[in-house]
């Protein structure tokens, strides 16, 4: 009978460290922790590039310190608070298209 207690404390415990590790990567404690990816940085067009093609290809360099995929949600429009265009994009390059000539894009 003490044997089966034993086991039953030791599959108790064993329970309870696999729920602590798995933890540890959910809520960024302990030795799992997952880093935010660095800001994105525009590669082209530069920022304040004049005579841009009407149906640019933008592109950026991000990296994650962890070595996660990213995914992208690309805001484009005429004023500093642009909409949403595209979302969930896994490439770190996108073409826009129906831009107007002489306008300032965000």
């Amino acid at each position: 009978m003490k044997k089966l207690n034993k086991l039953w404390i030791y599959v108790i415990l064993l329970s309870l460290l696999l729920v602590l590790i798995s933890n540890c990567t959910l809520t960024g404690i302990g030795i799992f922790k997952n880093h935010p990816p660095e800001a994105p940085s525009a590669v082209e067009p530069k920022d304040g590039a004049t005579d841009v093609s009407l149906s640019p290809t933008l592109s950026w360099k991000a990296e994650d310190p962890d070595g996660d995929e990213l995914t992208y949600d690309i805001y484009l429009g005429e004023n500093n608070s642009p909409q949403l265009v595209r979302e969930n994009l896994k490439e770190s390059k996108y073409v826009a298209s129906c831009l107007k000539a002489g306008t300032i894009y965000y």
